[in-house]
């Protein structure tokens, strides 16, 4: 199972032991969860009230995991539990710390409700990301745990190998983009290629493709990932999306992976739940970009096509890579940002220095669907996949 390396050490181990037990659960599902979790810990602190001392760390634990795997799924980075711990002001009696447990929690609910629900913002702009709500969240379950005096890293080291071992197997295998095996076998692209930025990349990958299905049924099965990154790439600083076209005619000449892109693209246009019009008038212009749920989205195609010494080379298997343009902002790339030509020379330099060959002038002309499937040589028009 691919595990995301950005994360902390302790959501690493809860990634692998996760991966034993059969997945993560939905994002909706995990809100339920937690639901349930709260309701169990506000059960325990009424019977204290009346002398019946029961233990928390476990139940702490609990919350802990519960919205840790909801950071792990968005590829967010929490910081160590004895970190946290530091300066943090424990509220003075445990019910108003529970009260503001809720509190978090429901801005946690309200989030993914969103990301994996039907429910929009009321007020976009002044939306918060999933990583601050769980990060106050955990604040919060720090002041409970200094309030018992009790070590919650520790209580959550020994959960995570209990679980191991009692809940192996009680689980369906489920499928998660945050560690889909698409990401596994294109990791050795990002291994390999000389683009700066792609090692600290956050990405989401598709379910793996069916040979003997139809196009339209391996888009219709990856979309509801798609639409999930959509809505939160750019609260939550995802950077692509990956797709995994185990197709035979993609990897085996430039005239059929463009004709197989073009189809690709026209059925994700079919698909779409939001009115898509990237192909209504010509795409081989400046200010052209391709959208899906409303969302414009630079892409990449990776395949075997391309020798070892160009910079979209796959060695096995073709890749489609959707970026959305708020990730190039995350790197002050882009017209809005006055570092955005050194960020881009130093690209090129990085490519120039690997012996790889960088498409200056291609990005230069801003003509973004020429560059969606780069030519294999300067001379090369067989890519040209809108025809």
């Amino acid at each position: 199972m691919f595990v995301d390396k950005h994360l902390s050490p302790r959501q690493q181990a809860l990634a692998r032991a996760i991966g034993h037990l059969g997945g993560y659960w939905p994002p909706i599902s995990a809100v339920a969860r937690l639901l349930e979790e709260l309701g169990e810990l506000a059960e325990i602190l009424t019977h204290r009230q009346h002398g019946d001392a029961h233990p928390t760390d476990e139940e702490l634990a609990d919350l802990w995991i519960i919205t840790a795997c909801l950071a792990n799924q968005f590829c967010i980075t929490l910081p160590d539990t004895r970190q946290e711990n530091r300066g943090q002001r424990t509220v003075e009696t445990e019910f108003s710390n529970l009260s503001l447990l809720l509190a978090h929690a429901g801005l946690i609910a309200r989030i993914v409700n969103y990301y994996d629900g039907p429910k929009p913002p009321r007020a976009p702009q002044d939306w918060v990301p999933l990583g601050k709500a769980i990060k106050l969240f955990h604040d919060q379950l720090n002041n409970l745990a200094e309030y018992y005096k009790a070590d919650l890293g520790a209580a959550i080291d020994l959960k995570i190998a209990r679980t191991i071992v009692r809940d192996r197997g009680r689980f369906k295998q489920a499928f998660d983009p945050s560690v889909a095996l698409s990401l596994e076998h294109f990791e050795r692209i990002v291994t390999a290629t000389s683009c700066i930025y792609a090692p600290s990349a956050k990405l989401w990958g598709s379910p793996e493709w069916d040979s003997q299905a139809t196009l339209k049924d391996n888009v219709n099965y990856f979309k509801p990932y798609l639409i999930r990154f959509t809505k939160s790439a750019q609260a939550e600083g995802l950077d692509s999306f990956v797709v995994e076209l185990s197709d035979q005619a993609a990897a085996s000449s430039m005239p059929a992976l463009a004709s197989r892109f073009r189809e690709f693209l026209q059925t994700l246009v079919e698909v779409d739940p939001a009115v898509n019009r990237s192909f209504r008038g010509p795409v081989d212009r400046p200010g052209w970009q391709f959208t899906f749920n409303g969302v414009r989205l630079f892409i990449s195609v990776f395949s075997p096509v391309y020798l070892d010494s160009h910079p979209r080379h796959s060695p096995s298997g073709a890749f489609v890579v959707f970026q959305p343009e708020t990730s190039f902002d995350h790197y002050s790339i882009g017209s809005a940002f006055p570092q955005s030509r050194k960020a881009k020379e130093r690209i090129r330099s990085e490519f120039i220095a690997h012996n790889k060959w960088y498409p200056g002038n291609l990005i230069d002309e801003r003509i973004e669907a020429r560059l969606y499937i780069l030519p294999r040589s300067e001379d090369d028009h067989e890519n040209e996949w809108w025809h």
